[in-house]
């Protein structure tokens, strides 16, 4: 049976706890731009955009540096539809070393705020050559 006092100890548990989300948003918003901060100290580009936004977000950005052939990891390690959408849009996409092409696709399994480093791995579909050998 619940006393007065309990409902009061759960009351403020309850109060507690919803006052922590805003505390660890504002840490994931806080690590975000630091990301972005450093990976552009490095010359690098941030965007945040849906998933339903990335492949015009990526479209633009080949556009805005006259791109219209790049190196790409396989298909199944890259986001749904993302290079059907680029190809219909005229973009030429290969996963064979060519060193013609100077800009890569590729995806991440992290990224570490404090220095913009983004972590990469490397399995059968993700060749190393696709982030290093582009510009």
């Amino acid at each position: 049976m619940n006393s007065p006092g309990n409902n009061e100890h759960l009351d403020s548990e309850k109060n507690s706890v919803e006052t922590e989300k805003p505390k660890i948003k504002n840490e994931s918003e806080d690590l975000i731009k630091r990301f972005a901060e450093e990976l552009r100290a490095l010359g690098g580009d941030f965007t945040i955009c849906t998933a339903e936004e990335l492949s015009d977000r990526v479209f633009e950005q080949l556009q805005a540096f006259g791109v219209n052939s790049i190196l790409s990891w396989d298909e199944q390690h890259l986001p749904s539809g993302l290079m059907r959408s680029l190809q219909s849009r005229g973009i030429q996409i290969s996963q064979d070393f060519d060193p013609e092409i100077k800009v890569g696709l590729t995806g991440s399994e992290a990224g570490i705020a404090n220095t913009g480093t983004l972590v990469l791995s490397l399995d059968q579909g993700k060749p190393q050559y696709v982030s290093l050998i582009p510009e």
